[in-house]
């Protein structure tokens, strides 16, 4: 016997190839409304926040939300649009967190505030949230996250607001100066663009190997190069032989060492002999007044 939820909510809602409008008047409620639901699906969904061809100059007219979902978990809208209003989508937790939020092929414009906007009240989160690029016609809007964990946004070039209590998430821009607010405790990836190349990230890029963790750059003209942490703590830069098909160490810094010699070790040819040497201390005053020499042994 089923007992009855001391939390009613309403599931599994498709809704496919609707419009709603505000027709000619400024919009004072969303457009589309859930309050409680789970397993939503949009397909094809339109909403025109306020009266048709309102322009962004005209800021006091665009009022209302698109798409707004409170309490809501799993929900998906694909190839959806939002236009003329002050935010597209609202994705937010008042009495219980809000998990599960996919939005696929959307189109936004003329938004003035928000693309995208989550939030939750006390003790609660917005969670597992995936925002794929959003075509943009005449304003996209932003995207505003408070209180989201685990969310993968493709942002373009589009502005990134995150809150102190959002964490864990993974932002995809090709502005990455346009990502503010708390970047420390998320990803921050940024593409290659007309500006800079290659790909960025914040702060901190981390590299994880059961044993030598390597990173290797290559140059078309010149052999490959290769930093490596070794297990036994030690950091070596190495070429790549073509001939050898062999890495070859061309400097090291070495995890301890004892007294007057260096951490250092470097190549060095002698006798038509390759060979890799630490580099040792001399005497006080052995390179002039207040000087040491540094020294190869032979």
């Amino acid at each position: 016997m089923c007992q009855p939820s001391a939390l009613p909510v309403g599931q599994t809602v498709l809704l496919e190839n609707c419009f709603v409008e505000h027709g000619t008047s400024t919009g004072n409620a969303p457009c589309y409304s859930f309050d409680k639901y789970q397993e939503i699906n949009l397909i094809g969904c339109k909403a025109f926040g306020n009266k048709a061809n309102t322009k962004l100059e005209d800021s006091s007219e665009l009022s209302s939300i698109g798409f707004q979902f409170t309490d809501c978990r799993g929900v998906t809208m694909t190839g959806c649009s939002a236009a003329f209003a002050h935010t597209a989508i609202e994705f937010t937790a008042k009495t219980r967190n809000a998990i599960g939020f996919t939005v696929t092929g959307q189109t936004n414009e003329s938004i003035l505030r928000e693309a995208l906007k989550t939030d939750a009240g006390d003790n609660l989160k917005v969670s597992h949230v995936t925002a794929f690029p959003i075509r943009a016609q005449s304003g996209c809007g932003r995207y505003d996250l408070k209180k989201l964990i685990l969310g993968t946004i493709f942002s373009a070039n589009e502005a990134v607001e995150l809150d102190d209590t959002s964490f864990q998430n993974t932002i995809f821009t090709a502005l990455k100066d346009v990502v503010t607010g708390n970047t420390i405790k998320n990803t921050v990836i940024g593409t290659a663009n007309a500006l800079k190349i290659g790909v960025s990230f914040n702060d901190v890029l981390e590299i994880e190997a059961a044993e030598n963790p390597n990173i290797v750059f290559k140059n078309k003209d010149q052999p490959s190069l290769r930093i490596s942490y070794k297990n036994t703590g030690e950091l070596s830069i190495q070429k790549y032989d073509m001939n050898t098909k062999i890495w070859s160490d061309h400097l090291k810094v070495l995890p301890s060492y004892a007294n007057n010699y260096t951490g250092l070790a470097i190549p060095y040819r002698l006798d038509g002999v390759n060979k890799m040497g630490q580099i040792k201390l001399g005497t006080a005053d052995s390179a002039g007044i207040g000087y040491r020499a540094l020294m190869i042994s032979n």
